[in-house]
């Protein structure tokens, strides 16, 4: 498994054999070459492809559409949404590979000719064929997690790295959108070097971009977000998820970052909880401000932004 998303896990249906029945639309299939698959989860499978003109490499992601019309034009609706993020510390999407093709590859349409055929039908009607979305992504060689697995934890690097989350997501807050699923797997190393957040199979559009706690709306994948330990607490109210969920979810990463090392999950999981109650353990050789402030139980005690920055300096500064 590449590292890519080291919790995409293969599935034992007709994935097993991806070449027999994945195909890029006939549009692009002269111009997309499949080396290898990088993973597969619920929101899909992700390859790893060549541009045959270009020589460039990409991720292509490809999501099963199983329920209705509906579903489709959310999901082309927010990956058209999403395409428009570009900042240094986000990982890029891109619409040009959008399409989707029927499961024995029998038959290639584009996006909008399908469309066109099935208004016709209700807008509720379920889609006739099997249908796939393909969406063509920068392609990132390594993760964050097994960069830091590499070598002994050096707080002032994860600083700067968090630096970088925080700078990320803030980009992505003020485009008008929420993550909904930041967590190590999502956070890769570009070919630039650089920390990229990326997968956003779970990000959603804001209702507002003046407030820190603006919230997002529901989306067919409301019941999926924050899941585990990343997961907010005001989420288990049935409160609506916002941007200080986001930074919740990153405290949470900026702890997973620091334990790293720790052998078993069961023990991280261990050291985490105690850590959201506010006991740190008797070794804990690192900075205690940060994991406090962004894992308030209530969302409006999170710091925002420019709040977090500020106390990542002051950690920087503190560690000399």
């Amino acid at each position: 498994m590449s590292d890519y998303d080291p919790d995409l896990t293969d599935d034992s249906s007709s994935e097993s054999n991806p070449d027999s029945s994945v195909r890029i639309t006939n549009k692009f299939s002269d111009l997309l070459e499949k080396t290898e698959r990088l993973g597969a989860g619920g929101f899909g499978s992700v390859y790893k492809c060549v541009h045959t003109l270009e020589g460039k490499e990409y991720a292509v992601k490809r999501i099963e559409l199983k329920n209705n019309r509906k579903q489709l034009e959310w999901c082309l609706r927010e990956v058209k949404a999403l395409s428009c993020l570009e900042h240094k510390h986000v990982s890029w999407t891109d619409t040009n590979w959008d399409g989707f093709s029927s499961t024995e590859g029998s038959q290639s349409q584009e996006s909008e000719e399908s469309k066109s055929q099935e208004s016709e039908g209700s807008e509720d009607s379920p889609v006739k064929n099997l249908l796939y979305l393909f969406i063509q992504m920068e392609y990132c060689p390594s993760t964050l997690k097994s960069k830091l697995e590499e070598q002994p934890v050096n707080h002032f690097e994860v600083l700067t790295y968090l630096h970088h989350l925080v700078k990320g997501l803030d980009y992505i807050h003020n485009s008008g959108f929420l993550h909904r699923d930041l967590a190590m797997k999502n956070i890769f190393i570009g070919k630039d070097k650089r920390i990229k957040i990326g997968d956003f199979g779970l990000a959603k559009e804001l209702i507002g971009q003046d407030d820190d706690d603006m919230y997002c709306s529901h989306s067919p994948h409301s019941e999926s977000i924050g899941i585990g330990f990343h997961r907010a607490p005001e989420l288990k109210q049935h409160q609506p998820y916002s941007k200080k969920s986001d930074f919740y979810a990153l405290g949470i990463t900026y702890l997973d970052m620091l334990l790293v090392h720790v052998e078993t999950d069961h023990e991280r999981s261990h050291i985490i909880d105690g850590i959201k109650k506010g006991i740190f353990p008797v070794d804990w050789k690192f900075d205690t401000a940060l994991p406090r402030a962004l894992l308030a139980e209530l969302p409006e005690a999170r710091p925002n932004a420019t709040q977090i920055l500020k106390m990542i300096e002051d950690a920087k500064k503190a560690r000399g």
